[in-house]
């Protein structure tokens, strides 16, 4: 049912219902026993979600999600989302530092995992936070490695904007 859920969720996240993907990823982590690649590929979808719907009290409760966790449960690839949601209040917040320090935080641990997917996530939204070209050209590499040619028009979308 989890994996069946976070399928539905990103597809609705494609399809621009960021509402229906917050709804989906809430009941798959709130199952009984969610964990490992199940509660990484919601949670996962929660960030992106959260960051897309760009309400904060969302990403709170999604950000507060991996804070509840036991310390064990709460890997890497948990926390860089976690550090992905911070990154983004602070910079709502004008605190350039705090999500500058959050970005980091993220972007570190994902690449200490290998998790280039959501490292490309992580990369774009601090390329459209601050217009880091460094950061949208990384992601660049990693859509053209991974031959994900979807995302890389979203980069290309942005590269208009920070150019």
């Amino acid at each position: 049912r989890v994996s069946a859920e976070s399928a539905l969720a990103r597809s609705a996240i494609d399809h621009g219902d960021v509402e229906e993907a917050l709804r989906l990823t809430e009941n798959a982590r709130t199952q009984p026993g969610i964990s490992g690649d199940a509660l990484r590929e919601s949670y996962s979808i929660a960030v992106e979600a959260a960051i897309a719907r760009g309400d904060e009290a969302a990403i709170n409760q999604v950000e507060t999600f991996v804070a509840e966790l036991p310390t064990a449960l709460a890997t890497p690839v948990l926390r860089a989302g976690q550090a992905r949601l911070r990154a983004e209040l602070a910079h709502r917040a004008g605190d350039h530092a705090a999500a500058r320090a959050s970005e980091d935080e993220a972007i570190g641990l994902m690449r200490s995992v290998g998790v280039r997917p959501l490292l490309y996530q992580a990369l774009l939204e601090r390329a459209r936070r601050i217009q880091d070209h460094d950061a949208l050209d990384e992601a660049r590499t990693i859509c053209e490695e991974l031959g994900a040619t979807r995302w890389l028009e979203k980069i290309d979308a942005l590269s208009e904007v920070t150019v």
